[in-house]
């Protein structure tokens, strides 16, 4: 047998009360109020005492800007919004007006504030002649750079043709390929500092700085001289070889081996030692 389940009875109901700043009479109103309205009351209260707050806070900036030129909003006797208004449009006018606009701002300005025009005339020359000098500074350090640059292309051009020079002769200068990296960063550099670079000099001292090329180069060197000398030694020993065969097979045979019994004339002795035939007679 089923027995019936009641609901289990609710817990007492929340009682939301009105702030006690508010009036006597709001208060009454909102304790009549269901709780869905309380709290809705209850949290736009909240929502604008927050705001209130937050724009309290931002106007304090201009209150205590207000307090701290109290004595000079008195002395020209205007409230801050009158000093405030004249200051931003004498501004606005001199930063975003045309030349009328301008011209008005700073004859009102000269007009208040009590300055001589002449005066004011001077000084407005004096920064014209400043600021010309200036620009003609300006001007004249624009055309130096030109020129610098105008030269460092014309000796980066001159370096670059004696660099392509150097790549084609392989005979004087076998090792560009390996160094031209070192020689087009040392290039730049002498370029950089106003120099005109000797890449003869920057082959040499690149090809000495690197130990492969500087052993290679070393090694070609000697190779280069015992070849010199062994071609010497060999250009003696043939011209002393002809010497002695010439003077052996001489005319007269002085100085020398007995000329031969070969019953050959002199004529034929002689074509024999030039390579030549001579028919007998």
């Amino acid at each position: 047998m089923t027995k019936d389940v009641k609901d289990a009875p609710e817990g007492p109901e929340t009682t939301l009360e009105a702030p006690s700043n508010w009036p006597k009479a709001d208060r009454a109103m909102f304790a009549k109020q269901p709780p869905e309205a309380q709290a809705y009351l209850l949290d736009r209260d909240r929502r604008l005492n927050a705001d209130y707050t937050r724009k309290m806070q931002d106007g304090k900036v201009y209150r205590d800007l207000a307090e701290t030129w109290a004595s000079y909003f008195d002395h020209v006797d205007a409230t801050p919004t009158e000093v405030f208004t004249r200051l931003i449009e004498t501004d606005r006018a001199l930063r975003y007006g045309d030349d009328a606009a301008r011209f008005t701002a700073v004859a009102s300005v000269i007009s208040q504030y009590g300055i001589d025009p002449r005066q004011f005339a001077q000084a407005v020359m004096a920064v014209t002649a400043q600021q010309g000098a200036v620009v003609e500074a300006q001007a004249a350090q624009a055309s130096q750079e030109q020129a610098a640059a105008a030269d460092r292309e014309r000796r980066a051009m001159a370096t670059a043709t004696s660099m392509n020079r150097m790549a084609g002769n392989r005979g004087e200068y076998p090792h560009y390929q390996a160094l031209a990296g070192a020689i087009n960063d040392a290039a730049r550099k002498a370029l950089d500092r106003g120099e005109t670079p000797d890449v003869h000099r920057l082959y040499t001292e690149s090809a000495w700085s690197d130990p492969a090329i500087r052993t290679a180069l070393i090694a070609d060197e000697r190779n280069q001289a015992a070849a010199g000398a062994a071609a010497a030694v060999e250009t003696e020993r043939r011209a002393k070889a002809t010497k002695a065969r010439r003077a052996g097979v001489g005319i007269s045979g002085a100085g020398g081996e007995p000329m031969p019994r070969s019953g050959m004339s002199v004529e034929e002795l002689l074509a024999q030692e030039m390579g030549m035939a001579v028919p007998r007679a």
